[in-house]
C-alpha cells in the first residue's frame, strides 16, 4: 500500500516538473528534466549517506556477534542457567560477609 502511494506521488511529482533545466557539475554540462535532475540528487545524496554509514553498521554487527559468543561462553561456563549461577554467586558473597 504505501509503495503504491509512494509510486503514485512520484509519478505526479514528475509530471509536473517537465521543464528542462540545464544541470552543470565541474565541467560536465547537460540539459534534463528538473523531475529526473531532483530525483538524481537525492538518489545521489542517499548512496553517499549509505556509504558514509556502512563502516559504522559493519562494525556494530561485528561487535553484536562478539557479545552473543561470549554470552553463550558465559552461559556455559555457568551452566547454562542463570538463576543457578546467581544462587551461587550470591551464597559466596554472603559466605565472604560472615568471615570478616
Amino acid at each position: 500500500m504505501l509503495l503504491t502511494i509512494l509510486a503514485v506521488l512520484g509519478g505526479v511529482f514528475a509530471i509536473q516538473n517537465v521543464a528542462q533545466v540545464p544541470v552543470t557539475f565541474v565541467v560536465w554540462h547537460t540539459e534534463t528534466y528538473l523531475a529526473v535532475a531532483i530525483l538524481g540528487a537525492l538518489l545521489l545524496g542517499f548512496l553517499i549517506g549509505a556509504i558514509t554509514v556502512l563502516p559504522w553498521g559493519m562494525r556494530a554487527r561485528k561487535d553484536a556477534k562478539g557479545a552473543h559468543k561470549r554470552l553463550a561462553e558465559l552461559e556455559a561456563h555457568a551452566g547454562g542457567t542463570a538463576p543457578a549461577a546467581a544462587a551461587k554467586a550470591t551464597s559466596v558473597v554472603s559466605s565472604s560477609r560472615d568471615r570478616v
